[in-house]
């Protein structure tokens, strides 16, 4: 999946002279939010984020501002959260499995007037530089939850989990069905079947709110991507595995001799 990291377009203006913008670089957990318009954000601590334990999580701490550049850059849909965590730091990753997340809660902001408004944005979050876990195969889970609260039917939210750019998980759609309350929680597993270090972990979420001029369609949301591989047996494990199947033909060996006798 190509990062993002810059600005374009008219609303570029906004974030660079209130000094939002900060430049990802290898293993830093990144969130990109992209505007209805194309234009995007990159978020890796600074001004806009504070990074803290021992930089695994990312929170977002200049909501209004990333609300403003959303409303200049065609977005009706705001933030009241916005963080991402990963379990990179400091092994470069887990030999038990290594994730990254994003979660927060999204709204439509029906006393936006501009004309051209949509309930479209998109959250994506990644690092880089992943050496664990390692093996020769593995599995990707990808999972999500969407709890919409007053969302007008036909709101939707989709999750994808993608593994080193090259292997994309299916998409794992929710749709709001208008209810006051309609909660979510879908997840699929996808193989790896080469497994590459160091790699990258990403995840993009792509929201959809539908306004409702009575109520404040609200998605509470997060979204993982965890990666695990096949275990290879030891060289001593493999050792007494091979020496218990020669036993066993051995075994059988001399049984069907003393039948034959």
């Amino acid at each position: 999946m190509m990062r993002l990291r810059r600005l374009i377009g008219p609303g570029a203006a906004l974030v660079l002279l209130l000094g939002l913008v900060s430049n990802a670089c290898a293993g830093s957990l990144t969130l990109v939010v992209t505007a209805a318009d194309g234009n995007f954000v990159t978020i890796t601590g600074g001004p806009f984020g504070t990074v803290s334990n021992g930089g695994n999580s990312l929170t977002v701490t200049s909501i209004a501002a990333l609300n403003t550049f959303l409303s200049t850059n065609g977005s009706a849909a705001q933030f009241t959260s916005l963080s991402a965590s990963s379990n990179f730091a400091p092994g470069f990753g887990n030999a038990a499995g290594s994730f990254v997340t994003q979660a927060g809660s999204v709204y439509y902001d029906q006393t936006l007037t501009a004309s051209g408004l949509t309930g479209k944005v998109t959250v994506q979050a990644f690092q880089t530089g992943f050496v664990l876990p390692s093996g020769p195969s593995g599995t990707m889970q990808s999972s999500a939850t969407a709890n919409f609260t007053e969302a007008t039917a036909g709101s939707t939210a989709s999750f994808t989990s993608t593994y080193n750019s090259g292997t994309t998980a299916a998409a794992l759609l929710m749709t709001s069905t208008g209810d006051n309350q309609n909660d979510y929680s879908p997840s699929n597993l996808t193989s790896i079947p080469t497994f590459v270090t160091p790699f990258e972990l990403s995840n993009t979420t792509v929201f959809n709110l539908v306004k409702d001029p009575n109520f404040q369609s609200t998605d509470g949301f997060s979204g993982s991507t965890t990666v695990t591989t096949a275990s290879v047996p030891e060289p001593g494990t493999l050792g007494l595995l091979l020496t218990g199947n020669i036993f066993l033909v051995f075994l059988t060996y001399l049984r069907r001799r003393g039948a034959a006798a």
